[in-house]
């Protein structure tokens, strides 16, 4: 396990495999090759041919596939870590991955967070993995205590025949439970939101969590993900976790 030094950063969500998919144009793989922190060079990309890699939905390079699998199976191994967290309720800000960096894990603890629980999150990193620990305004616990409330809002709404409250959706990158107020919500609502809650909400335009969604199944690459996202008619993730029990996938 690795330890690498605290910085912003912005995570990615969990790890599956894509279904079969269709062929991306070298534009559409360079651009989930940044996202994941691979080499994007044009000429390397367009050198590449074979199947599809069941990772990421591209043509990859034989190092580049060992490395898709080395992330893949940090996170199939977090479940300890992400309990353990669970457990320091009062300083814990919940954990997210930066693809980017590389696949680095970011765990968010609040200032009151001690040493000693500092070090045990670190020490429950999978091998192989590097920590990055986020210092964070509020732990996790506060923030779906918000969600809770805001979904309760529009429960509330919506039995009045109202639609002022959209999306709701709690970032844990950003520490923040990210609320969509659509164009025709009264002027209001923005302000006594963040009257009500402060720092722990985030106002966004509808458009924003939708564009933060996977529109189907063939286009959601596998490490993207981890968005809960509340709509008064139903609650959805923006992922899709697959496994493969059979010859059929």
């Amino acid at each position: 396990m690795l330890l690498a030094q605290e910085t912003g950063v912005v995570g990615a969500g969990p790890e599956g495999r894509v279904p079969e998919t269709h062929l991306k144009s070298i534009e559409e793989q360079v651009a989930i090759r940044a996202e994941f922190g691979l080499a994007v060079d044009a000429a390397l990309v367009t050198s590449l041919s074979g199947d599809e890699s069941p990772l990421l939905g591209i043509p990859l390079t034989p190092a580049e596939e060992l490395e898709m699998e080395r992330r893949a199976h940090v996170q199939s191994s977090l479940g300890p870590l992400s309990e353990l967290g669970a457990s320091f309720a009062g300083v814990y800000g919940g954990l997210w991955i930066d693809q980017s960096a590389g696949g680095v894990i970011n765990v968010g603890l609040t200032p009151a967070a001690s040493a000693a629980v500092r070090e045990a999150l670190v020490a429950a990193v999978p091998a192989n993995a590097v920590v990055r620990i986020r210092v964070v305004a509020f732990p996790l616990a506060e923030l779906e205590r918000v969600h809770s409330q805001l979904e309760e809002m529009a429960h509330r709404e919506q039995e009045l025949g109202l639609r002022a409250i959209g999306a709701i959706s709690t970032n844990v990158s950003l520490n923040t439970v990210d609320v969509a107020v659509p164009a025709t919500a009264p002027d209001t609502l923005a302000p006594s939101l963040l009257a009500m809650f402060g720092d722990r909400v985030r106002i966004v335009d509808d458009f924003v969590l939708d564009e933060q969604a996977c529109p189907n199944r063939f286009s959601c690459t596998p490490y993207r993900g981890g968005i809960d996202l509340y709509r008064p008619n139903g609650s959805c993730t923006s992922a899709y976790n697959a496994k493969k029990t059979g010859t059929n996938n």
